[in-house]
């Protein structure tokens, strides 16, 4: 499975004075709120096609965003890797209710497509 987002560190709770670009200031997933823990209450989750398919396309101009992640869009090979970076971009996010039950969904559909 390919790197994409190699330069992102998976993104952690480190409080309102961090001065870390790639940090949560105020979610703190842990954090037990009228009984429940925040990440019950705010969890995160991915819009599929939003986040690895559109292209930035909107009324002031064309695509802004490559999201062919190293391959030739429309073949199988584009599809696998599109995959793997929705895969590493849920775990970097923690988007752990999304991505447990569709990293196995998808790592079953990849390993049948090999």
């Amino acid at each position: 499975m390919s790197e994409f987002f190699k330069d992102i560190p998976q993104i952690k709770f480190e409080g309102k004075d961090s001065r870390n670009p790639w940090a949560f200031k105020y979610y703190n997933p842990d954090a037990v709120i009228m009984g429940k823990k925040m990440s019950e209450h705010l969890p995160f989750a991915m819009a599929w096609w939003h986040n690895l398919g559109a292209n930035g396309v909107d009324m002031f101009g064309q695509g802004t965003a490559d999201k062919s992640f190293g391959q030739v869009p429309g073949t199988m090979e584009h599809a696998k890797a599109k995959v793997d970076a929705g895969i590493e971009f849920m775990k970097n996010s923690e988007s752990s209710i999304t991505a447990g039950t569709t990293l196995t969904l998808f790592r079953k559909i990849r390993m049948t497509s090999m």
